[in-house]
């Protein structure tokens, strides 16, 4: 069949798309769509618009040689006289399973358009969402109707409803983004790649640029699929990017968000690979081999031995290489240190190494973390007996066999669940302790501070008031957390650390009140009940506590929180106010709030209030904080306690007290 030629019949640009071209060429010969075009040339429906889309027709209404469209085309022959697909002539494989190809829905860059006047091939590449010249994202919709972009419309920058493309707006790309498709678009053009654009990202570009075009887009359709079946795909953006931004942080942050999906969480094992089965096998085991990924399973490899930590590394996918693994299981850890599994899990359950749970189907494994563990063999050369221990290092042997059950002895489990001490641990356990010590400020001598009491570990450890061999041991183990910090040291002994007395006697207190003994020293009592030690005796001397008949500074522990099951001290509720004692005692007075006064030391009192008045009073619209809160509260740059807002509306419901806003703002600035 002969057809007639078209007027205008243009030459193809470089790196112009084959159905860009003929929607050029519809435009240059005033069409309102290039359907026209193709049916002129006798393309019937089903042959327009497909990657097999033969150029012999449309080069008989030209009068243009086929050759000079085959390679724009998306089809051709190979080597081996099969068909195989392309891209600006490159190939791209056998098949178009993952979309590789904009056919129905293309997407431009209105600027490189108004610019150039055509539409760049690389456009037509489904991973290529982004223009690297002008650092924005391509057009996929018309601004005015909002429908996708489609080939049969009027013109290049012109949509099917009539609107204008050319000033459409598109959002910013990211660096990522840019640079990825920046190389992207030198597999595709063979342009030289711009060296600001592949900084900014910190993408593998070398990496990269070794993978064949075809396998490349093949591996960002791979991952884009899998973020959309984890649910990471994110609108406006393209998080596949972000996989190489940084490399190689960015690629373990895309790992980390999938395994954070629960993508492998119905898997029964903790093997790396079998944690990431369906990536795995999606970039490493495909059917259709993806060449020049190599260094992403390296990186997936690296990943799984030094970062996750929710898996171990099988050897298989080491392929004989021999390298320490850091997160291991149960079993390994073992065998690294000549021990048996159960030892370990005992070890595990007692604090002496640290180790993940991982969620395997139904049940829970557990994977250590070998970096934190200390895997030195301990023989039985060179071990110490207790005694010999305790006068090596100038600890008592109580004392270390408490920060062997707690942890804090040293950092190999061996030296902590076995008996004897070796002397590799003493004085790593010195070191430690000594290095926490504050740099004095006087030459080592004496207090740090000018008023500041200080006592040495020597004689803390043999006070008889700090608590029995238990606290002595959690002592150095909040030394050793850094929860107390020596303020000086006098020598080079462990003795000679020097701690703020005062540091010491909170700590007592605290092991006080936080111990489950039945009888506590007055001071914790008061430490309890929020006020001072002869405050508590005169509850003593009142019937409201009890006191030990065998021991006479001994507190019922029982008897106070008895007593604080009904009463509260009225000062501990001025201070929550943000008001004077005084000022809320006689506030609680003219209400009539019954107030129990007991006499203290000196002729001054303490008053409690039961519960329900301490509740009655807490919300109480009259009672405003002082003016000496006020000023301190200004000072500190936080706003006073005000009672109206959301509190006056919560007291207002409880009391039916209305305060005015106004009324409450003239109290607060008298």
């Amino acid at each position: 069949m002969v057809h007639t030629l078209l007027l205008r019949t243009p030459d193809p640009m470089p790196h112009e798309g084959i159905f860009g071209y003929v929607l050029r060429v519809s435009e240059a010969n005033g069409y309102d769509t290039s359907w026209h075009v193709f049916r002129h040339a006798g393309y019937e429906q089903g042959e327009m618009l497909t990657a097999g889309f033969d150029v012999q027709k449309l080069a008989s209404i030209l009068n243009k040689s086929p050759s000079l469209l085959a390679p724009h085309a998306y089809s051709g022959l190979a080597n081996d006289g099969l068909t195989e697909y392309r891209l600006n002539g490159h190939p791209i494989g056998r098949g178009l399973n993952l979309a590789p190809l904009r056919l129905k829905r293309p997407a431009i860059c209105p600027a490189c358009v108004k610019e150039s006047g055509f539409a760049d091939v690389c456009w037509d590449a489904t991973a290529f969402v982004a223009c690297p010249a002008h650092g924005t994202h391509l057009l996929h919709c018309c601004p005015a109707c909002s429908s996708p972009l489609r080939w049969l419309r009027p013109g290049l920058l012109t949509c099917s409803c009539g609107a204008s493309l050319a000033d459409a707006v598109t959002e910013p790309a990211t660096p990522a983004t840019i640079a990825l498709m920046t190389i992207l678009r030198k597999k595709i053009r063979g342009d030289a790649v711009s060296e600001l654009n592949m900084t900014d990202g910190g993408l593998p570009t070398e990496q990269l640029l070794r993978v064949p075009l075809g396998s490349l887009l093949r591996v960002l359709a791979l991952l884009e699929k899998l973020n959309k079946e984890a649910g990471l795909s994110r609108g406006g953006t393209w998080p596949v990017s972000d996989a190489f931004a940084e490399w190689p942080l960015g690629f373990h942050r895309y790992l980390r968000r999938m395994a954070d999906c629960g993508i492998a969480s119905d898997v029964k094992t903790i093997g790396l690979r079998k944690r990431f089965e369906t990536l795995f096998r999606a970039l490493f085991k495909s059917r259709v081999r993806i060449q020049g990924t190599d260094f992403l399973r390296e990186e997936f490899v690296r990943f799984g031995l030094d970062q996750w930590g929710g898996a171990v590394v099988d050897n298989k996918l080491l392929r004989a290489e021999s390298v320490m693994h850091r997160f291991v299981s149960q079993v390994t850890l073992a065998k690294r240190l000549g021990v048996r599994p159960i030892t370990v899990r005992s070890w595990t359950a007692r604090g002496f190494i640290q180790s993940k749970t991982v969620q395997a189907g139904k049940s829970f494994r557990y994977v250590a973390d070998a970096a934190v563990v200390d895997q030195t063999p301990r023989g039985s050369e060179g071990r110490l007996q207790a005694r010999a221990a305790g006068k090596f290092s100038g600890l008592p042997v109580s004392v270390l066999q408490q920060l062997k059950r707690s942890g804090h002895y040293s950092s190999n489990p061996i030296a902590n669940g076995r008996m004897g001490y070796w002397p590799d641990d003493l004085k790593a356990l010195a070191e430690r302790l000594i290095g926490i010590a504050r740099k004095p400020t006087d030459g080592g001598q004496g207090p740090s501070s000018e008023g500041e009491e200080l006592i040495s570990l020597d004689r803390i450890l043999a006070l008889k008031k700090l608590g029995g061999v238990r606290s002595k041991g959690i002592f150095l183990g909040e030394v050793l957390d850094g929860s107390i910090v020596p303020s000086a040291k006098s020598g080079s002994t462990l003795g000679s650390l020097m701690f703020d007395l005062a540091d010491v006697e909170s700590f007592r207190i605290r092991q006080a009140v936080d111990s489950d003994r039945q009888f506590i020293s007055a001071k914790a009592a008061g430490s309890l009940v929020g006020t001072h030690a002869d405050v508590v005796t005169a509850l003593v001397a009142a019937g409201y506590v009890v006191r030990s008949a065998k021991h006479i500074n001994g507190i019922c522990r029982i008897s106070v929180e008895n007593f604080l099951s009904q009463w509260r001290p009225l000062c501990t509720l001025a201070n929550e106010l943000g008001t004077s004692t005084p000022s809320l005692l006689a506030h609680a007075e003219r209400r009539g709030i019954s107030v129990m006064k007991v006499a203290r030391t000196a002729g001054f009192e303490t008053s409690f209030v039961t519960l329900e008045d301490i509740q009655s009073l807490r919300t109480d619209p009259r009672v405003r904080p002082g003016a000496r809160s006020r000023r301190v509260q200004a000072l500190k740059g936080a706003k006073p306690p005000q009672p109206y807002g959301a509190l006056a509306d919560e007291r207002e419901a409880i009391t039916g007290v209305v305060l005015r806003r106004s009324q409450a703002s003239a109290s607060v600035q008298r």
